[in-house]
């Protein structure tokens, strides 16, 4: 009795000891912190503004999301070449990737600058609110590259500390910007103000690599291309599909029911966000054991174990207390979408679920599934396209589109030979 309780405990501290659970728990505590502060983020505006003004600023914020997916594709690159290199080899792929991205990245914020009176017609909010989305997106760009490199070295805790500081920045800068009388125009400045700061943190993290003097000179090849073209195609559209209901709720149903929704959708991230932090620490360390020829089953299945276990809990305190859930966070004002935060927050659990299966095969390099997650992007347009008629409608789309994605994954993981040899 003695020895099976000795091993249990001999197996429950190597289950800690693991690198996947520690570094998951600073990532964990970290963006759950960060998420924290950013959906106080959500309370405050939510209050201050009311249902028709934090419509439009969830919608800016939700846009800037989209258009981030347009180069969040390299994070999972970054990660990939990052954790499978050497240190000289970083240094090269570092300089390579911020000549290159600096130029692209000032041209399309021109674009999206020029773009901003269509924008802004589209989504029926005003230009000067809109014309700042342009310069976020460039700065955004470069402070995310940095933010992923950190990710791709395993430095979590300089990432958490980035994180957080970039979320703080944002709530108060925000409201003070608001407090002046700026409103939705406020938030919007606060958030370009914060991110130009966490560019300048981010790069000042990365000094060892920025300033090493000696490094491989980086030449993209073939293999770059090879490795990339998946990573840029699940990426986007998985951006999209997380992003692309709250910009045609906005286009089809009423300011009002909009900004309900923008307030429902939030509360379901809560399970992608807080689970989120298992993936990113999963991805480089899979992608670098895989790229040594070491086994990484464990590390998988751990990380699912984890992810389930995280928005289950959140899932149960929606079914029973729907209605704090939503007081907590939004007063009294928003109850009506206690009625669905169960029903969304299921599709966020399956959706979540199936990117941790994409991230996983991505990680291998079995890039095919990324055709899964376009068709899943693309049908779920169609889908609310085809039926907007309320609410309860557009989540059902949302629904039956994520769980039919997890299906095939999950099919595709057990029918798989070599993902069983492993």
């Amino acid at each position: 009795m003695k020895k099976k309780i000795s091993n249990f405990k001999f197996l429950i501290s190597n289950y800690i000891r693991h690198p996947l659970f520690s570094g998951s728990a600073i990532m964990i505590f970290g963006t759950n912190l960060a998420n924290f502060i950013a959906y106080i983020y959500h309370l405050a505006f939510g209050r201050i503004l009311g249902p028709n003004e934090y419509g439009e600023l969830a919608t800016i914020i939700t846009l800037i999301g989209l258009l981030t997916s347009f180069y969040s594709f390299t994070s999972m690159v970054i990660i990939k070449v990052v954790s499978a290199s050497e240190d000289k080899e970083v240094t090269g792929f570092f300089r390579f990737l911020n000549k290159y991205l600096s130029k692209i990245g000032l041209i399309v914020a021109v674009i999206i600058f020029l773009a901003s009176p269509l924008i802004a017609s589209f989504i029926h909010i005003d230009l000067i609110k809109v014309s700042l989305i342009g310069p976020i997106f460039y700065f955004m760009l470069l402070g995310f590259v940095y933010k992923t490199f950190l990710q791709g070295l395993l430095r979590f805790t300089k990432i958490v500390i980035v994180t957080n500081l970039e979320m703080i920045g944002r709530l108060v800068l925000g409201l003070l910007f608001a407090y002046l009388g700026l409103s939705v125009f406020g938030g919007v400045s606060g958030i370009l103000v914060t991110v130009i700061l966490i560019f300048f943190l981010a790069r000042y993290y990365l000094k060892d690599i920025t300033s090493r003097l000696t490094f491989s000179q980086y030449k993209p090849g073939k293999e770059l291309f090879k490795l990339s073209a998946p990573l840029v195609i699940s990426s986007i559209a998985m951006n999209f599909f997380f992003s692309n209901d709250l910009v045609l709720v906005k286009h089809y149903f009423t300011t009002s029911e909009a900004g309900f929704y923008a307030a429902m959708a939030t509360l379901g991230k809560i399970i992608f966000y807080g689970t989120g932090p298992v993936g990113a620490v999963m991805f480089p360390m899979i992608s670098k054991r895989h790229s040594k020829s070491q086994g990484y089953r464990k590390i998988f299945l751990l990380s699912l174990f984890l992810t389930i276990a995280i928005a289950s809990f959140v899932l149960l305190i929606y079914y029973f207390f729907p209605e704090m859930a939503v007081k907590l966070l939004y007063g009294v004002k928003y109850l009506y979408v206690s009625q669905y935060i169960f029903t969304f927050g299921l599709y966020m659990a399956t959706f979540t679920t199936a990117t941790l299966f994409l991230s996983y095969f991505l990680s291998i390099g079995k890039g095919k599934v990324a055709y899964a997650m376009v068709a899943a992007s693309v049908l779920q347009v169609i889908g609310i396209i085809r039926f907007h008629e309320n609410i309860t409608s557009v989540i059902k789309v949302l629904l039956v589109l994520s769980l039919s994605l997890l299906l095939f994954l999950i099919i595709y993981y057990i029918y798989s030979k070599e993902f069983r040899k492993k």
